[in-house]
């Protein structure tokens, strides 16, 4: 469990931006409120039974806060005061570390995806998605026919999206 002081620390740092995004999410500001004491209220049950690195703190915060609105807002029967277009134009932020994080979690996923395959799949996905190779190219280097390059990127990308989708990354 993280000290008393460690908790006030991280309240006063990071309160102020999570509140102005849940009054974003949620359009009302004594709902965001709230919500901010649930955020803080699940940070401290959730360290105190488990650790949580340091660059992860943040995070962990505003996904709580993201889910805790939506969750807020279903059980208010509403999506957002206004229209469709102004409740997409509110969940954009100018936090590109959390957009920065959600990407680098799919990217931990995809590997970790990768991983499970055979040496040789994962040679001509890294060559065709990050090198930039077409696929006779690719054959050409590893001494395979272009159909066969075709066919094995095509069953690398089936399997990454039934795991992508699997783990909820993909709807």
């Amino acid at each position: 469990m993280l000290p008393r002081e460690k908790i006030s620390s991280i309240y006063k740092s990071y309160s102020g931006e999570i509140f102005r995004y849940l009054i974003k999410l949620s359009g009302d500001r004594d709902s965001a409120e709230d919500l901010l004491q649930e955020v803080f209220e699940k940070f401290i049950v959730y360290t105190s039974e488990k650790e949580i690195q340091e660059n992860k703190y943040r995070p962990f915060l505003y996904t709580t806060a993201h889910n805790l609105c939506v969750n807020h807002l279903i059980k208010q029967n509403r999506t957002h005061p206004a229209n469709f277009d102004e409740m997409e134009d509110s969940l954009k932020t100018d936090d590109t570390y959390h957009e920065l994080m959600v990407a680098d979690e799919l990217n931990k996923k995809i590997y970790s995806l990768m991983e499970t395959m055979d040496a040789e799949s994962r040679s001509i996905f890294i060559m065709h998605k990050e090198g930039g190779l077409n696929y006779d190219e690719i054959a050409e280097n590893l001494s395979l026919s272009s159909r066969t390059v075709r066919r094995r990127i095509k069953n690398i990308m089936v399997r990454l999206y039934d795991g992508l989708k699997n783990e909820g990354f993909i709807s």
